[in-house]
């Protein structure tokens, strides 16, 4: 029990609709009961509160749903804000955590059918033309692949007044989240119902999970809300969640997501509808790992390696030819589904490496009163050139942060354990080892003797000491391959410097496309200019074929 605390009202936020309100009044039922305290609700007009009419493609920005809410929570007007998970944007403003992720209730989307429209006979009971209602665009895309006679338009307003609308005959059926229609306790016997099983419709990211948000620095409400989180579903909503992030976008995209537990690992279904010309390609994935951020990662590629073979029988990348620069030759299942689109794919190999066994800040890691607390390193090559140099089990104990999905790989495989990982670059990496490094941890830092990535030493709270194992130099070009690679249509540069030593040599066309791994190699592209230039959603070569089309 919180005693200090227990003649405190706690605010609570939340939108004035039926079921924010059960929500909101579910979460001041468990502060009572877990944390002895009593809480009030406040009631707050969000955008999508306000704009009842437009579809939410039409919408500005994202946070429709929770915007408002977080606003009032910066600035001290309530304490804590509760949401509907799937509403709440990926990236919090800055100040606020969640401090609670609970009560997951079905996740699945259920299709309600007015019983004269209902047809048993059809898929979904949709009869042919049926008219749906969803303002939802991965509703939309999953209902027109299942019954793709049906016509789908946009709905708007809360539960009950949806309802209304499908019982005076403005639609045929309306799709609502099961988990919505559970809490409220509604009666639809008057309509015929599919609960439609996540095989076949796979749900928001984190539908049916309720979140509740507070300041970083309220130690106070964050004590209480810890009372009330829920680790298994908050792993799990981590799951769906990095698979909006690596699409980069809020709760309007054609995106499903949904992780569950199977003997002791996560399997996560996901989908996406990816644009086309003038229609859409859906695209299903199934994922399985213990490792949250795996997972999702997993389920990413293979939904790009979907795209691919859904488009290889037109073979739209015909004629064109993509250089791939590095220092090795790329995957061969890349290279194959990038020639099955219909291109020709040169491999470049741009730079050659040594190894430093005399390299900066190495004599500090060989002193005997060496104690390093985490090692960053920022490439696969380092890890490599670290095993030459160090080929003892030696260090294999010290937590690691890595700087890309290959860098981990490289660093699991020689025996390492990844506690920390940057997706794409060194920004986000910094920002977290800044806010866990106790004061004055002994960082070291290993990478190239010119690495790209130097803004690791501004990382907080650490003593971080660069250490250098190895150099890169401009590898040999063949010069039949310099003639292919300057007619290329598309470039793909693994890092800064592999894409320079292509560009002394070879003079890449003005309309190429650049395709960046990692956000480092994005801004040296966009620092010099390049006219089209696009990164992948996180540094993996695998998502290559997918983002050339």
């Amino acid at each position: 029990m919180f005693s200090a605390t227990k003649n405190l009202m706690i605010r609570i936020g939340t939108r004035s609709s039926d079921l924010a309100l059960f929500q909101a009044n579910h979460l001041k039922d468990l502060l009572r009961k877990l944390c002895g305290v009593e809480s009030t609700l406040v009631h707050i007009s969000t955008q999508g509160d306000l704009d009842s009419i437009s579809e939410f493609r039409e919408l500005e920005g994202q946070g429709f749903f929770t915007k408002a809410i977080e606003d009032k929570l910066l600035s001290g007007e309530i304490d804590i804000a509760v949401h509907s998970m799937k509403d709440l944007p990926v990236k919090q403003p800055k100040g606020l955590c969640i401090g609670a992720v609970f009560s997951r209730a079905d996740q699945r989307d259920v299709l309600l059918i007015r019983k004269d429209s209902a047809d048993t006979e059809e898929r979904l009971w949709l009869k042919v033309g049926a008219k749906v209602g969803t303002s939802s665009e991965r509703r939309r895309a999953q209902i027109k692949a299942l019954a793709p006679e049906s016509e789908i338009l946009p709905i708007r307003g809360n539960v009950p007044t949806r309802l209304r609308k499908l019982r005076d005959g403005e639609y045929d059926a309306i799709l609502l989240a099961g988990a919505g229609l559970t809490r409220l306790g509604l009666d639809l016997s008057e309509f015929a119902t599919q609960i439609l099983p996540v095989s076949r419709v796979v749900p928001a990211p984190a539908q049916g999970i309720l979140a509740a948000e507070a300041r970083e620095d309220d130690e106070r409400s964050l004590a209480m809300l810890a009372k009330i989180d829920d680790p298994e579903v908050r792993k799990l909503a981590k799951v769906e969640r990095s698979m909006l992030a690596y699409f980069g976008g809020g709760c309007q995209l054609p995106l499903g997501a949904n992780a569950t537990y199977r003997e002791n690992q996560i399997e996560l279904r996901a989908f996406f509808a990816f644009e086309a010309g003038e229609g859409q390609i859906p695209v299903s994935a199934t994922s399985l790992g213990s490792d949250p951020e795996i997972v999702a990662k997993e389920a990413v590629v293979l939904l790009h390696s979907g795209k691919v073979k859904a488009l290889s029988a037109n073979k739209p990348l015909l004629g064109k030819t993509v250089v791939v620069t590095g220092d090795e030759p790329a995957d061969d299942s890349v290279r194959r589904e990038i020639e099955s689109l219909g291109a020709k794919v040169l491999f470049v190999r741009t730079l050659d490496f040594e190894a430093l066994p005399n390299g900066p800040g190495l004599d500090a890691l060989r002193s005997s009163d060496c104690s390093p607390e985490v090692f960053v390193f920022t490439s696969k090559r380092g890890v490599r050139s670290f095993e030459e140099l160090f080929p003892a089990p030696k260090f294999r104990e010290i937590p690691v942060a890595s700087v890309g999905g290959s860098t981990s790989e490289a660093c699991r495989s020689a025996g390492f354990k990844v506690v920390l990982e940057g997706d794409d670059g060194a920004e986000r990496l910094i920002e977290e080892l800044s806010s866990k490094l106790d004061p004055g941890a002994n960082v070291f830092w290993i990478g190239a003797e010119e690495s790209a990535n130097s803004d690791l030493a501004s990382i907080q709270n650490a003593d971080v000491t660069r250490v250098a194992v190895y150099r890169s130099f401009p590898a040999e070009i063949d010069l039949a391959i310099i003639a292919d690679a300057s007619n290329a249509d598309a470039v793909v540069a693994t890092s800064p410097k592999s894409f320079d030593a292509l560009a002394s040599r070879v003079e890449i066309r003005k309309d190429a496309l650049l395709v960046a791994i990692g956000s480092t190699t994005e801004k040296h592209l966009r620092s010099i200019e390049a006219e089209r230039v696009i990164k992948l959603p996180f540094a993996d070569i695998r998502l290559v074929p997918g983002v050339l089309i």
